[in-house]
């Protein structure tokens, strides 16, 4: 199963384009923040800055009284640094031996965290990006820490390297090249070896950390590639997991493979991690439902855990605990983050992390977990919540939440830019009353905010908004009250707001290029056409149902509706519906449709679903190519 980030999964989820959800379009901003200390200042996306008033001053590693976060029932520690730069999709996390730091790495803004764990407090942010050679960045994925703190080490899926760093001065050393999608590294007791499977290259590369440098590479075959590694405690082995295949055990000291693991339930495989004795193992198999326990003395399975979903694994010091953090975006796994009793197999408790921000952002994709040395802490990075929740590692009670997105109560959702390009205004999902943000395209910098003055029904959270064609006035959804904001752009004032007599939210508007029309869908799957004079409903036309995205055709001649597995077309000249396609399916989650796009001159139209885009052409409705979206990203 393909992970995708939660910018993207929300994103592909409603319709909205990926450049407006904020997915990176250039390297992150280097401009000093302001010196005012009167002032915080956040990033709200890797090109802008977001300024937001002072708060009371808290002790460092204190939860903070007043959060800038919605109120919830975990504490957000307070970074009081002055300035927080955004780390989006945490993957992965360790430790340092002494447990005075914890290292996060965030995939979608190619940086790394330092924290220090008796504050609690971001000290420290790795950019990575200078480092890759990817247009894009590097996608830092997974981490390590040699044995003796000294080194760490990341690996970058885009570019398919290796960055080596000194904890000493959180300096890049060396960036070495290893294969393709490296998705693991594992580094040998004594810190003079590390192995790094490339899934995409069925090969393992070891590197000679005192050197820091490759030494060999191991070919490896079978299933979706290798996935994960590991060195056995003792030294004498070490393992490396693959796709829908066995795992291979491998000499480190020859770097040749001596034998096979029959793991038939093998799957997208997650961590693989090995006990202190060396005498057993556990892989996370998250498209198998469990996590498979590895007999590592006859190299053979004894038993499996059911867990839905399972990704990251930590293991206690004496093997007794086994923790493990599920993917769960939309529910599929009963906890987050789950405790096993090793001996018996059985749950011992679990937990679903409760985030204090956005009330849609959720503690699941957990991909890569870490306890403190004295086995008392477990930090645990979400994906999906875009925070390092910190767990009581006895109870999984959970203790508070540092949060790697500073600004999750905005929730930047849909976007709609003004005919001259000058200016972006984003929505927000969760803000009450409603709230869109305006930000001016040459500087990337918000120079607005536009906030609901009405009461009641139309100060919802917005999930859309248009504007007219000659820019002088923006339509923003209030959506669960059922209303439409009329706001006049030279001003930024609302001037006016109407309702939409529907039977569910509203979750998109679009208005026609004449200006004349508006066309407001709610999530029922009617569309309400709106005679923008008047603000009367001129007709409704009827589509299916559990509907998201509305698109209209730049020639005014058709619009296009997205209703989980089928897509509506409708004539625009007429205001009715043409046809119904189903693609989708119901039952899959990742096989509904999400997004839809239009080409400018009108004579194609894409859908689209999580791995697959679907084109069309716009005369005769007929599918003229399946773009598969998995198969071109190495991600």
């Amino acid at each position: 199963m393909k992970k995708l980030t939660t910018t993207a999964k929300i994103c592909l989820l409603l319709g909205v384009p990926l450049l407006v959800c904020g997915l990176r379009t250039m390297p992150a901003d280097t401009r000093a923040p302001p010196t005012d200390t009167s002032i915080l200042w956040y990033a709200v996306d890797e090109t802008s800055l977001v300024q937001v008033t002072q708060v009371d001053e808290v002790e460092p590693g204190a939860a903070s009284s007043q959060t800038r976060c919605t109120p919830g029932s975990v504490a957000a520690i307070e970074q009081t640094c002055g300035h927080i730069v955004r780390g989006e999709d945490p993957m992965d996390i360790v430790i340092s031996p002494d447990g005075g730091q914890a290292y996060v790495v965030n995939r979608s803004t190619d940086n790394l965290f330092v924290i220090d764990l008796v504050t609690n407090q971001v000290v420290e942010v790795i950019d990575l990006y200078p480092e890759a050679e990817h247009p894009l960045g590097p996608a830092p994925m997974r981490i390590a820490i040699t044995p003796d703190g000294d080194r760490l080490l990341v690996t970058n899926v885009h570019d398919g390297s290796l960055t080596v760093i000194d904890t000493a001065t959180n300096s890049v050393v060396k960036t070495l090249a290893v294969g393709q999608r490296p998705a693991d590294v594992a580094i040998s007791p004594d810190g003079s070896l590390a192995y790094v499977p490339n899934k995409h290259d069925w090969t393992v590369t070891a590197i000679d950390l005192t050197a820091t440098d490759v030494v060999t590479t191991i070919n490896v075959s079978g299933g979706g590639g290798p996935f994960a590694a590991a060195f056995a405690p003792d030294g004498n082995r070490a393992y490396v997991a693959m796709q829908d295949a066995p795992a291979y055990v491998v000499d480190p000291a020859t770097h040749t493979i001596t034998g096979t693991i029959a793991v038939t339930n093998a799957g997208h495989t997650g961590d693989l991690i090995i006990s202190a004795d060396s005498n057993t193992g556990y892989l996370a198999v998250l498209n198998g439902d469990e996590v498979t326990v590895l007999d590592l003395v006859s190299d053979s399975v004894t038993d499996t855990l059911p867990v839905v979903n399972p990704q990251g694994l930590a293991l206690n010091a004496d093997g007794s605990r086994l923790y493990v953090g599920t993917f769960g975006f939309a529910g599929e796994s009963e906890y987050n983050l789950w405790m096993f009793d090793t001996q018996s197999g059985q749950v011992i408790t679990g937990t679903n992390l409760e985030h204090p921000g956005a009330p849609r952002l959720v503690g699941s994709d957990i991909q890569g977990l870490a306890l403190t040395p004295d086995g008392s802490t477990l930090y645990v990075p979400s994906i999906d919540g875009e925070s390092v929740f910190i767990v009581d590692a006895a109870t999984l009670e959970q203790l508070g939440i540092i949060l790697t997105n500073p600004i999750p109560s905005f929730a930047p959702f849909r976007g709609a830019i003004s005919p001259d390009g000058a200016y972006l205004y984003v929505a927000s999902w969760t803000r009450q009353p409603t709230a869109v943000s305006v930000i001016d395209t040459a500087t990337q910098r918000v120079v607005g905010e536009i906030v609901s003055d009405r009461d009641g029904l139309c100060a919802s959270a917005s999930w859309g908004l248009d504007i007219s064609p000659d820019g002088k006035t923006l339509y923003v959804l209030s959506s669960d009250g059922r209303c439409v904001l009329v706001v006049d752009t030279q001003s930024q004032n609302i001037v006016d707001s109407f309702q939409i007599p529907a039977s569910s939210y509203l979750t998109h508007i679009a208005v026609h290029p004449d200006g004349d029309k508006a066309y407001v869908l709610e999530y029922a799957g009617n569309v309400y056409v709106i005679d923008l004079a008047s603000q009367d409903v001129l007709t409704t036309v009827a589509t299916t149902d559990s509907c998201s995205v509305l698109k209209l055709s730049p020639d005014g001649q058709r619009g296009y509706v997205i209703c989980s597995s089928d897509f509506s077309v409708l004539d625009l000249t007429t205001d009715t519906l043409l046809k119904t396609i189903t693609i989708g399916s119901d039952g899959s989650f990742f096989e509904w449709l999400y997004y839809l796009g239009v080409k400018p001159d009108s004579s194609q139209y894409v859908v689209g679903a999580f791995f697959n885009m679907y084109v069309y052409d716009a005369t005769s409705d007929t599918q003229v190519r399946d773009i598969d979206l998995e198969a071109m990203d190495p991600t």
